[in-house]
């Protein structure tokens, strides 16, 4: 059996792959400095306007990047609660659950909710999960993960958290630390530091799996530590800044093409570097993701780079599907993934789930082997299946960027 927990609350540790993130205290002259170019921006009128705007980016940039899953209706949380609460009930008869806390370098408290297999062991491999933007562990995004690893009687343990500020409890305490986007990769990283030192989990027998934005910070994490388990990398960006610039209508691009620019250039950008990784990624995709528009994907990214040890899987419909959703406003980016195709009749979870759970021992070759079939280039027709499932008529758990 594995060792218990220890009780006693974890804190990740600065290091040499980590220490780019610290952030130095002003001194006491750069303090007097910034007073000064304060004062200068009220009597210089233009700087004045052009901080105001800088600082407007800043804002938006900061609520649409990482937004509180508070921010959804409180019915929506309640009921997402109850469903995670009975989820758990279900689970307990193969896991162990438990939320020990951990915290940052920089000292913030971060949720966490660890299922532990009743028959792992010191061998057991543990699936880190990275949730997108605005998600909380409740909403369950990755549970359908979970479910198949029962079905398939897979003993393994998954680790999930919450990053700062997206959690009520502590949404007013870490709002204002949030000032770029390098204390989610911290958040990130403490969360790997905690698989590792605290539940002792060999680097080669984690693996990863992240959506969305949750990808690109794993992506960053996984390369940081020369990781070599395999890597899920489902529907991300190549980075925040091709993002924020495919968003902008074709209309305001003359107007407002700067703004993702100079969002950037305060922080707000991550990138996610594909080429760095070890191991076997599989980045899954859609070519007409609303969010992470294909040009800024990463697939994108590892088509135009020809990065070697990234798979590529395209997500599609058969015709009729397509021909049922083609008046709702079906999303791309947040859909299910059980509602979509990549060959032979075989949908996109099950084929993600072979992929996940192939044990890191019988190779990339053979990894590639068992996904072989599934694996598509970008402008691959649609199948044509006779017995094409409908798209479940279920609510999605929602999650931005």
């Amino acid at each position: 059996m594995a060792p218990s927990i220890s009780p006693s609350p974890f804190k990740a540790q600065w290091n040499q792959c980590n220490s780019h993130l610290k952030q130095t205290e002003p001194t006491s002259c750069q303090k007097v400095q910034k007073i000064a170019f304060d004062l200068f921006s009220i009597i210089f009128f233009p700087l004045g306007i052009a901080r105001l705007i800088g600082w407007a980016v800043h804002f938006i940039a900061k609520k649409l990047i990482l937004q509180s899953a508070w921010l959804y209706p409180n019915h929506f949380i309640h009921r997402a609660k109850r469903v995670f609460d009975h989820c758990c009930q279900d689970l307990k008869n193969d896991f162990e659950i438990q939320t020990p806390p951990m915290i940052t370098p920089d000292n913030v408290t971060l949720s966490t909710t660890h299922f532990r297999h009743h028959q792992a062991t010191n061998n057991t491999p543990t699936i880190l999960f990275y949730q997108g933007s605005g998600s909380i562990t409740e909403m369950g995004t990755y549970l359908w993960l979970i479910d198949e690893a029962v079905r398939r009687k897979i003993v393994c343990n998954f680790f999930i958290f919450n990053y700062r500020g997206v959690d009520q409890k502590r949404e007013e305490e870490n709002e204002d630390e949030l000032e770029t986007a390098d204390p989610l990769l911290l958040d990130g990283d403490t969360a790997f530091q905690f698989v590792r030192d605290r539940l002792l989990v060999p680097t080669h027998l984690i693996h990863w799996y992240g959506w969305s934005l949750g990808a690109s910070i794993a992506t960053n994490i996984k390369a940081w530590y020369e990781c070599e388990g395999p890597f899920v990398n489902e529907r991300s960006f190549a980075s925040l800044l091709l993002v924020a610039s495919n968003f902008i209508p074709r209309a305001w691009k003359r107007f407002f093409s700067w703004a993702p620019f100079i969002a950037a250039q305060q922080g707000w950008n991550i990138l996610a570097f594909l080429k760095a990784l070890k191991g076997p990624t599989l980045v899954v995709y859609h070519p007409e993701d609303p969010v992470v528009h294909f040009d800024a994907s990463a697939a994108h990214e590892a088509i135009e780079k020809k990065i070697p040890n990234v798979m590529l899987m395209k997500l599609y419909q058969t015709t009729e599907q397509l021909a049922k959703i083609k008046h709702t406003l079906f999303n791309h980016h947040f859909e299910s993934l059980d509602n979509y195709f990549v060959g032979d009749g075989q949908t996109a979870d099950q084929a993600i789930a072979n992929f996940i759970f192939t044990p890191i021992t019988v190779g990339d070759l053979s990894r590639m082997k068992v996904l072989a079939k599934y694996l598509d280039l970008p402008g691959h027709p649609p199948l044509q299946l006779s017995n094409a499932r409908s798209v479940k008529e279920k609510p999605s758990l929602v999650a931005f960027i």
